[in-house]
């Protein structure tokens, strides 16, 4: 296809385009012209009527060009030429999206490098918007509990090293448990959360398993202060108010 500078005034608009060009995208249009250029010829036919380019037009009148570069379309019929202005406009508009996070790369880096970003058609409240978009999303996914697996992970009696902590997954009832999983360690706190015997029921969450037996509470008590805290450890225990 050839590429020819066409005098403005030579081109016509087709009188029934439906897309509306206001004149903030007009400005937005001319604005990307004069940063980058002409890059995207106008469409028309042989007798210079409009196909594709009315925003591109009006924006090279708002500069005061001359000439504007022009393809000539001459492959499609009247029916077609109307269904292909429609197609330009419309598909543009339909699916895709964009990519949150590539989005605000490239336009971080724009910003970084003292670039208007204005001239992409984005704003300044457009970068914060999608970085708090971004945001939420994180913390949408990280609330999301994992799927359980039909195999789990972790089983009673393992325990898992964090650092310098330890964590282990057993019953604290169980002195045998206890016993093995402090060994030799000087235990100087206790932060324990036994059942509330408020018997809690949530309509949301349901009934907390144990909650209402007490029973069990005496006998760890006994196991982490005979067998496991020295002398001088604090024990923090949580209870509901009619413990």
């Amino acid at each position: 296809m050839q590429i020819s500078d066409i005098p403005i005034h030579s081109l016509k608009p087709y009188t029934r385009n439906p897309k509306q060009h206001d004149s903030d995208q007009v400005r937005q249009i001319a604005a990307s012209i004069k940063a980058f250029g002409f890059n995207v010829p106008v469409l028309s036919d042989k007798n210079g009527e409009v196909i594709a380019g009315h925003g591109r037009l009006l924006a090279a009148q708002q500069l005061g060009l001359d000439t504007v570069p022009v393809i000539h379309i001459e492959h499609l019929d009247d029916d077609q030429k109307r269904a292909f202005m429609l197609a330009d406009n419309r598909l543009n508009e339909l699916g895709g999206g964009w990519n949150k996070e590539l989005l605000s790369l490239e336009l971080s880096d724009l910003v970084d490098a003292d670039f208007d970003i204005e001239l992409t058609g984005f704003t300044e409240d457009d970068l914060l918007d999608n970085q708090l978009a971004i945001t939420d999303d994180d913390c949408e996914r990280a609330d999301e509990a994992p799927a359980l697996t039909e195999i789990p992970i972790t089983r009673l009696g393992d325990t898992w090293l964090l650092g310098s902590h330890k964590l282990i997954c057993a019953d604290a009832t169980k002195k045998d448990a206890v016993m093995s999983f402090i060994q030799n360690d000087d235990v100087e706190i206790m932060f324990t959360d036994p059942p509330y015997g408020v018997n809690y029921d949530s309509r949301k969450n349901g009934v907390i398993m144990g909650d209402r037996t007490q029973a069990t509470i005496p006998f760890s008590f006994s196991v982490a202060v005979e067998k496991v805290l020295n002398k001088n450890a604090r024990i923090y225990l949580c209870g509901g108010g009619s413990n």
